[in-house]
């Protein structure tokens, strides 16, 4: 007896499962929004009718969640955010401890922090590349990059080429390489989802493939025409910094007064230029080497004899002093500029 309902309980059991597979909802087969055949040209006019008539828009309800080392938990900081185009760009975000300006306008781009020293770093846009340089390291900033991925901006067709990717039937990318003034190459691609017809992904490299900044999209929705993400999750591989843009709340071709794209001022803050920082520092630097090497190996040094007459001329302790072997590298004087708030949260 137990022996026939052993057998009936496994036979109930298997024909409960097929039925469940009979009937189990199978995922319906999705058609992509574009060809996997499509061209460079049709896929950027795609994707500037998505952003047509779009000039400028703001969300007064931005989130940033920041990830980066040296602070102890990741930080939440939330403010505003607004973009015009060609060039208008400013975040400004904060918390109890903590505040954070960026932003650039036809002539320059700059970035304040708080608590730090009251000074605001300012960049012309084509010296964008020379962050990097930096003590410390800043992540790369390029207002131009920005407001193409914030989509005020149209792309150009001509601009880019397409490349598809052999292992991803779904995605394509169009990349763009522009010179920097230096002579070197950064490259522009935008990664491009053929299912949802939606960008996924920008990224700028150098010359080198290496990873400048990255940003991921999501959350893509249409605000009165436009399509607009409103979650960018931007990256900077060098620094090991993450930011996350929540938007709540997104206005379209409003009005910004002109004074949201000035730096900010007033009294007690000092405007410093990204050149005038690095001259600085490079001059520190040629200073400490020069200390470094030798007295008789120094160009137009005169012989140690003369340098003999000068030291009994000096007092007992000077004299003390000197003749204490000097083994360890001497002593490197802090640049001020280390002092800066962007050096402390962008640290490597």
């Amino acid at each position: 007896m137990t022996g026939v309902r052993l057998i009936l309980a496994t036979l109930l059991l298997t024909l409960t499962g097929c039925q469940t597979q009979l009937f189990a909802r199978r995922p319906k087969p999705v058609t992509p929004v574009l060809s996997s055949e499509i061209s460079c040209e049709v896929l950027v006019d795609h994707l500037n009718q998505q952003t047509a008539g779009l000039v400028s828009w703001r969300s007064s309800e931005t989130r940033v969640h920041v990830r980066m080392p040296g602070l102890p938990m990741p930080q939440r900081l939330s403010g505003t955010l607004a973009c015009t185009a060609p060039s208008n760009f400013r975040l400004i975000a904060g918390n109890m401890v903590a505040h954070a300006d960026l932003g650039a306008n036809d002539n320059l781009c700059w970035a304040y922090a708080k608590p730090g020293d009251p000074v605001v770093l300012t960049w012309a846009h084509e010296d964008s590349y020379l962050l990097s340089r930096l003590p410390g390291g800043i992540p790369h900033l390029d207002a131009s990059w920005l407001l193409s991925i914030l989509g005020v901006v149209p792309m150009n067709a001509e601009d880019y080429e397409l490349i598809r990717d052999p292992g991803n039937g779904t995605m394509v990318s169009l990349v763009d390489v522009d010179d920097t003034a230096d002579g070197g190459r950064v490259q522009h691609v935008v990664r491009v989802d053929l299912v949802t017809g939606m960008v996924r992904e920008h990224t700028l490299t150098d010359e080198a493939g290496v990873v400048l900044v990255r940003a991921q999209m999501r959350d893509h929705r249409r605000v009165t025409g436009a399509v607009i993400p409103h979650e960018i999750q931007i990256a900077f591989p060098a620094t090991r910094t993450e930011l996350t843009l929540n938007f709540a709340r997104i206005e379209t071709n409003c009005s910004v007064p002109e004074t949201v794209w000035q730096p900010p001022g007033g009294r007690g803050i000092e405007r410093v230029d990204l050149r005038t920082i690095l001259e600085t520092v490079s001059r520190q630097s040629a200073d400490t080497q020069d200390a470094m090497v030798p007295i008789s190996n120094r160009v137009n040094a005169e012989p140690f004899a003369d340098y003999g007459e000068e030291k009994s001329e000096q007092s007992d302790t000077e004299s003390e002093a000197l003749s204490v072997p000097q083994f360890d590298e001497p002593p490197v004087r802090e640049s001020r500029w280390r002092r800066l708030p962007f050096f402390r949260w962008f640290s490597r």
